[in-house]
């Protein structure tokens, strides 16, 4: 267990068993109700019988644990080794309807099974589109999917949408004795208590339910006990315009994955590195695709799971695998589906307003933590949250448009998503003054970065800037690891190799605002203009990471390991009051770490 005010439980962290099956329960209470909607409303448009209605929603759950427990412990490139609970989504839904009231239900499965080489493909290439979503669009997308999704919590707290007594005192009874008990025991329980609290105020909002007789039983009664899946249930059927209308879906819930993986992994106070959105995203293609073949919709993310890690601290990746454990077990069990299908929505509605609500301070943590609050950001976050809840909360304004378009751009997510996508790349961000005032002559040759007389021309040229703006400067100083060792063993190509290699690592982890120079020798320095230390952190995790990668892709002694860096790191103004100090600062802290054993990073805290 780490300390802290914000994290229990760490993703690699393992709570005792008597903590992590109910947390992981928990994780279960807050999704079923929306992940069993989906295959309900399917059910309805399509006007199928309820023996094929049970049958969808049985294999929604299943797929929905097996996809759950490969996030948390993939199989090879499979998963993310990430807490990220999996469900079947509203995104796929205007699609299977309009498949399947044409084609029918083997012709939507077809179609899923197809699409989801689209993730698949999109996941492997991460490392090549990640710079499609950089900070700024990932908060806009977490912070999209939490607003809209506060309406939808709205809606269960109220009784369920369309139901005969909507908003009725008793449904808004019971869904205030869940939001205060979960709220007052998260803000002022200890412990369990704490990080459990929306099972216990679910468990105590059912109870309430039950008393006021708002609970009906007959479903239990009338589930079987087991029931096994049988694949290809429904059959395949193949045609290219529902496969392209649903690789369409694929993409926009990738984005979605995107955003929810930045999302959880914010609530341990990083960015997700590579391997996590690599892994994640193949998992939800791959587990999609096999959903398909077992009459499942596709599985992506769930975003209330990620308010849920945020709002208790518990980002353990193996209390989400006990969730999913459970939610095979439902799958396999209809009677213990059935069961946790008597909840009324007036339940889950009252823990849903504040998981809903904390996915969108997630998404404002990442904007913090990771975007300059500069003009040109701030409009795109306007611009995208703007239409995103525009098209969200008045659908009306698309209503004569083509079908699939009010399908599509009716969702606020895909809406703001695509148009913060857009924006970033169309409005390409300002490197600063001294930065873009830079010639030919201040880059060192060998590794393509600045030179260190242009380091000591821009670092008081930044710090008075953001003694103006009275936002934080930060300064990495980066020593690679025994290079005279690799010159003098290898030979000085193999170390201007190397020299080469961390040039490129710098240069793909900094944003085009920051300075990366060469400091001369083996050292660099990078200022990292309106950066607070936690983000300057940030960046250097990554720059390691990709030091890493680089190095285990060679075939030559590099890939032994013997490649590592330490880095310093010191911020404007509160560590240091002068460049003079920023740089004493930063230095001093990489000699500490040099003499700790190297191979680490010292400051940003």
């Amino acid at each position: 267990m780490r300390s802290g005010t914000q994290v229990v439980y760490d993703i690699e962290d393992r709570p005792p068993l008597a903590e992590a099956v109910p947390l992981g329960i928990q994780h279960v209470m807050a999704m079923l109700l929306s992940n069993v909607t989906v295959p309900l409303l399917l059910a309805g448009a399509l006007g199928v019988g309820t023996g094929t209605t049970a049958v969808l929603i049985q294999m929604v759950l299943l797929m929905a644990g097996l996809a759950t427990i490969v996030q948390a412990h993939p199989i090879g490139v499979i998963g993310g080794r990430i807490p990220m609970v999996m469900g079947t989504s509203m995104v796929f839904l205007g699609a299977a309807i309009g498949i399947g009231r044409e084609h029918g239900l083997a012709m939507v499965f077809g179609a899923c099974l197809v699409a989801s080489v689209v993730e698949i493909g999109l996941g492997l290439s991460i490392g090549r589109l990640r710079r499609l979503f950089p900070p700024l669009v990932n908060s806009i997308v977490v912070m999209l999917i939490g607003l809209s999704l506060i309406p939808v919590g709205m809606d269960y707290a109220a009784g369920g949408k369309g139901a005969a007594d909507y908003g009725s005192p008793a449904n808004l009874a019971v869904a205030g004795s869940v939001f205060l008990v979960t709220l007052l025991l998260n803000q002022f329980a200890r412990g369990f208590f704490a990080h459990g609290s929306l099972l216990f105020g679910v468990v105590i909002g059912y109870v309430l339910a039950i008393f006021m007789g708002r609970v009906e039983f007959t479903a239990i009664s009338e589930a079987a006990w087991v029931a096994l899946p049988r694949p290809l249930a429904f059959g395949l059927e193949f045609a290219w315009a529902p496969i392209v209308l649903m690789a369409f879906a694929y993409v926009v819930t990738t984005m979605e994955t995107v955003g929810d993986i930045s999302g959880v992994v914010a609530a341990v106070g990083r960015e997700p590195t590579r391997q996590e959105l690599r892994g994640g995203l193949v998992a939800d293609g791959v587990m999609s695709g096999l959903a398909a073949l077992f009459g499942a919709l596709p599985n992506t993310s769930y975003s209330q799971n990620v308010g849920l890690v945020n709002f208790t601290g518990v980002a353990s990746r193996h209390v989400t695998a006990i969730g999913g454990g459970f939610l095979v077990l439902l799958g396999l069990v209809p009677k213990v589906g059935a069961l946790f299908a008597t909840i009324p929505p007036a339940v889950v509605g009252g823990g849903g307003l504040i998981m809903f609500a904390m996915i969108f301070s997630s998404g404002a943590s990442i904007f913090h933590r990771g975007v300059e609050p500069n003009r040109r950001n701030l409009v795109i976050l306007a611009v995208s949250v703007g239409l995103g809840l525009g098209v969200e909360l008045r659908p009306a304004v698309l209503s004569h448009l083509p079908g699939g378009v009010q399908t599509l751009f009716g969702s606020g997510l895909v809406t703001g998503g695509l148009v913060a996508l857009v924006l970033n790349l169309a409005f390409r961000e300002s490197a600063g003054l001294p930065v873009a005032a830079a010639s030919p002559s201040s880059r060192d040759p060998l590794t393509g970065l600045f030179n260190r007389g242009f380091f000591d021309e821009v670092l008081p040229l930044e710090l008075a800037r953001s003694e103006r703006s009275t936002l934080p400067t930060s300064l990495l100083l980066a020593d690679l690891d025994h290079f005279k060792a690799i010159n003098d063993r290898y030979g000085h190509q193999e170390g201007d190799r190397v020299l080469r290699a961390f040039g490129r690592a710098v240069a793909q982890s900094t944003r085009s605002a920051d300075v990366p120079c060469r400091f001369g020798g083996e050292e660099f320095a990078i200022i990292l203009p309106h950066a607070a230390g936690p983000a300057a952190r940030q960046l250097a995790e990554r720059i390691r990471e990709r030091l890493a990668a680089r190095v285990r892709r060679v075939d030559t002694p590099l890939a032994g390991g013997e490649v590592t860096v330490t880095i310093g790191i010191a911020t404007f103004p509160k560590e240091a009051s002068d460049a003079e100090a920023l740089i004493g600062l930063a230095d001093r802290r990489l000699y500490e770490g040099k003499n700790a054993g190297r191979d680490r990073i010292i400051g940003g805290h």
